[in-house]
């Protein structure tokens, strides 16, 4: 293997670089662009080519980049990248933790170990994103077959119990997307660390995902649910007529505090969102950073007047007030700790169940939306309700019915005026 040298003084780091022959007759250049300023390993810019003469010319340019400084591919390995990245991304305590999971249990076992990331990637690692439904990446990454862990504390056999050996599956089409926006996300803040020349997720193209349309819940399930809530548990019942009348999300009810009603105009504030993650209790702004106010209906204040004065009269009975920031639904007599909204969730189907209706939180929030729009609402001032920041089109999306009332009238109008046509009657 002949080699041509390009000889510098190492002793003042200036670029080096030499031309080598490889056994197959193209010609390999190297080019010495310095120390990684994160592992402290010494970067080498590589490129083959066919000719000689291309090879020189083309270790003249990498020579000329690491003069430059210009490092566009780091020696750091992509767990490094993903640690740095996560302590400067500016992700919500929910999308955290789940963006932290898919790093754990997929990025890292699966990627973490390569070095000199755009490349190596650009070329092989990304195949488990374009590949799709056959991603050789799985959601814990073994390859092994094992019995299904034991329920802990127990004394559990797994012969006696029929459990099956563990089968790794490929990633969802929504995961790998996930997973491909959180790739994506690291390597471009990379780009701009300048520790790569271009983001090699810009080339990978997540598969789509198919999103089923799901009927919203006829309103006289919803008033079943409240009905039976009325029986058993008014405040989970208050609770669910507020996520109907409003729209609001789970956490957004559970951050609601007395000093958010203006029950004499009629308008309930919603400014922030509580969330459990962890063990960790945060009240913080609502998803879409948006402060709302929404109009509520007399029979909606007069319900909420009732449930806040019977607070009132069983804290004046001890010589105690309700302070303007008790939450509204709290099971401490004072108001100072909300609904953990997990725990809402899962009362909430409880109810639903008990009244032989299939319903739950997110249900109620479909159930307002396509209400709205058939009754021929706007469309901005419905997602507003909601809580939507993309003008209507999440609503549409998500939440609407995909056969409207809108589409029924419009199938009625076609068929009076192609009778009237042909001389048909209907």
């Amino acid at each position: 293997m002949s080699v041509v040298r390009c000889t510098v003084d190492f002793m003042t780091r200036a670029p080096a670089g030499h031309i080598e022959r490889l056994p197959s007759g193209s010609w390999r250049v190297k080019a010495y662009a310095g120390t990684d300023p994160l592992t402290g390993r010494e970067i080498r810019l590589r490129k083959t080519c066919k000719t000689e003469r291309a090879a020189q010319i083309e270790l003249g340019k990498l020579l000329e980049q690491a003069d430059a400084g210009r490092q566009p591919e780091t020696g750091a390995t992509m767990a490094e990248l993903m640690d740095r990245y996560t302590e400067v991304a500016d992700w919500d305590l929910s999308t955290r933790k789940a963006n932290e999971v898919y790093i754990r249990r997929v990025i890292k076992p699966a990627l973490g170990h390569l070095q000199h990331a755009l490349a190596v990637l650009a070329e092989e690692g990304l195949i488990v994103i374009r590949q799709g439904r056959t991603a050789v990446v799985t959601g814990d990454v073994s390859k092994e077959r094992r019995p299904v862990r034991a329920p802990r504390g127990r004394n559990h056999d797994c012969r006696r119990a029929g459990c099956k050996p563990h089968v790794c599956k490929p990633l969802t089409a929504k995961t790998i997307r996930n997973i491909h926006s959180t790739l994506s996300g690291a390597f471009s803040t990379a780009e701009r660390w300048e520790w790569i020349a271009r983001n090699p997720t810009e080339s990978a193209k997540p598969p789509a995902v198919t999103r089923r349309p799901v009927p919203a819940t006829p309103p006289g399930d919803v008033a079943k649910v409240i009905a039976e809530g009325r029986k058993t548990h008014p405040e989970m019942a208050l609770y669910l007529w507020l996520v109907a009348i409003t729209g609001a999300r789970r956490g957004e009810l559970c951050a609601l505090q007395v000093r958010d009603l203006d029950l004499d105009t009629g308008v309930l504030h919603l400014a922030f969102n509580y969330v459990v993650v962890d063990g960790r209790r945060v009240r913080k702004d609502t998803k879409t950073h948006q402060d709302r106010y929404l109009a509520i209906d007399p029979v909606t204040c007069a319900m909420l007047r009732e449930h806040l004065e019977a607070i009132r009269a069983e804290l004046a009975a001890v010589g105690l007030e309700l302070p303007e920031d008790a939450y509204v639904f709290s099971n401490d007599p004072m108001g100072a700790n909300p609904w953990n909204p997990d725990w809402a969730t899962h009362k909430a189907s409880d109810l639903a169940a008990a009244a032989g209706v299939k319903l739950n939180i997110k249900g109620l929030r479909h159930y307002t939306a396509s209400q709205l729009l058939a009754a021929r609402f706007d469309l901005r001032n419905t997602a507003a309700r909601l809580g939507h920041g993309s003008g209507g089109a999440t609503t549409l999306r998500h939440y609407a019915d995909p056969v409207s009332e809108v589409d029924r009238r419009a199938a009625v109008y076609l068929a009076e005026l192609t009778s009237g046509s042909t001389g048909q009657s209907t």
